[in-house]
């Protein structure tokens, strides 16, 4: 998890380099982790405001909103707020100069629907509009790194991987600094290069496919966990990247490694429980059923809704109970997730299974 000291750090860096995108990104994060903190509530307001983004600023307010319904004043500034937002969405502006952003929404002089600007842009042949569109531009000398983050994200959703990678680290060279997101992005679109030679591997049906796949594979495991212990290098009090680096530790079977970060992890308030749940999984791995019961139990004691985590965690006792051979428990678990989902995973099957050994020792 992120700290507030770092975020505030990071959305001062962002202001006083003039990376708007680093900055509006640290404030939407402090907003994340404290989501009834006016303070920074009012700040992004505040942000929003200055840069005329009428929809984020309508978010937002609604937001503070939400928090005091009957403030009249609030609920003024709400309605203004969607007053502005309305009159953006129509392409209503009292300025006769309009901002390269507002450029790209206009369906009539751009040929671009005006949901596009920041929204996902799902069809080929408008992503490729779009990048036209940023690449002349920056042609013209609009240079600001804002547009290089939208058109590296444009790159990544057209499988341009390569430019995907090279616009993020000319970035990071202007900026000084690599930030975390870009950090995962570059990971993200280098993994996909690495994905898409596996893919056409597979595809090619040669001699030796599934090993060279298998090696490739490998090879990403490798660069992902290497991009993870630098980042935790760098920022040691991210619970988040904790929870995170203890899943890849999961993936490949690194239970010891697992187990330290899943215990790090666990001071994250908002991956506490399936952090406690990974480590009933590990200690069930290692063969300590009884402590691997500890935590299924300890997790669920905190999950008052029989909601997917909690069958989840309630499958993964059951079958921990199987494997010590107390089947009237494994059979208390399963039946709990029967009874709010027949069809969770291999339920069903253990349970009919279950009914019918017994009935077949009955009649022997």
């Amino acid at each position: 998890m992120y700290s507030a000291p770092g975020l505030n750090l990071l959305k001062d860096a962002g202001k006083k380099t003039d990376t708007l995108f680093i900055e509006l990104e640290a404030m939407e994060l402090l907003t994340e982790m404290a989501p009834e903190n006016e303070t920074y509530l009012n700040n992004l307001a505040k942000r929003y405001e200055e840069l005329k983004d009428g929809r984020n600023y309508l978010k937002v307010r609604q937001k503070l909103s939400a928090l005091h319904p009957d403030d009249l004043e609030l609920q003024g500034a709400l309605r203004e707020a969607a007053a502005i937002a309305t009159m953006e969405e129509g392409g209503w502006d009292t300025d006769e100069e309009k901002s390269f952003t507002e450029k790209i929404k206009k369906t009539d002089e751009n040929k671009v629907d005006s949901k596009m600007g920041d929204k996902i842009i799902r069809a080929e042949d408008d992503i490729r509009h779009n990048i036209k569109l940023y690449e002349d531009e920056i042609e013209r000398g609009n240079e600001s790194l804002d547009m290089y983050r939208k058109l590296a994200d444009l790159y990544m959703k057209i499988g341009d991987y390569q430019k995907c990678i090279d616009t993020y680290q000319f970035i990071v060279k202007k900026v000084g600094t690599l930030d975390p997101a870009i950090d995962k992005a570059i990971e993200k679109a280098h993994c996909a290069i690495l994905q898409k030679q596996a893919d056409d591997i597979l595809a090619a049906k040669g001699p030796d496919a599934e090993e060279k796949v298998k090696k490739i594979k490998d090879e990403i495991y490798a660069y992902r966990l290497g991009r993870y212990e630098e980042r935790i290098k760098l920022y040691p009090q991210d619970l988040q990247l904790r929870y995170e680096i203890a899943e890849l530790y999961w993936e490949g079977h690194e239970i010891e490694k697992a187990m330290e970060q899943f215990q790090l992890a666990q001071r994250n308030p908002q991956k506490r429980l399936l952090a406690i749940v990974y480590l009933g999984r590990c200690f069930h791995e290692k063969g300590q059923d009884d402590m691997a019961i500890e935590q299924f139990e300890k997790a669920i004691s905190e999950m008052p809704v029989m909601d997917k985590v909690k069958m989840d965690t309630l499958y993964h006792m059951g079958i921990t109970y199987e494997s010590i051979g107390n089947m009237e428990k494994a059979m208390d678990c399963f039946k709990q997730i029967y009874s709010a989902d027949i069809a969770f995973r291999d339920v069903s099957q253990r349970i009919d299974k279950f009914y019918q050994s017994k009935k077949k020792a009955a009649a022997n």
